[in-house]
């Protein structure tokens, strides 16, 4: 099963990650724009929203290894 592995970091934050099968970069989501006054994404919500396109990335690219 394919892991999301950290390929770089800044002052110890992880700031690129790749799938461990294919090698596809990820990138933590960005800020939200928008309306005035949007706060970043808190760790937790920034982390659920990029293990979510790893999990679409997975089902898509990796779906042989599912069965």
């Amino acid at each position: 099963m394919p892991t999301l592995v950290v390929t770089d970091h800044v002052a110890g934050t992880p700031i690129a990650f790749k799938c461990s099968d294919c090698d596809e970069v990820f990138f933590p989501p960005p800020a939200p724009r928008g309306a005035r006054g949007a706060r970043p994404w808190t760790p937790e919500e920034a982390r659920a929203k990029l293990a979510g396109e790893f999990q679409e990335h997975i089902d898509k690219a990796h779906r042989e290894l599912k069965s």
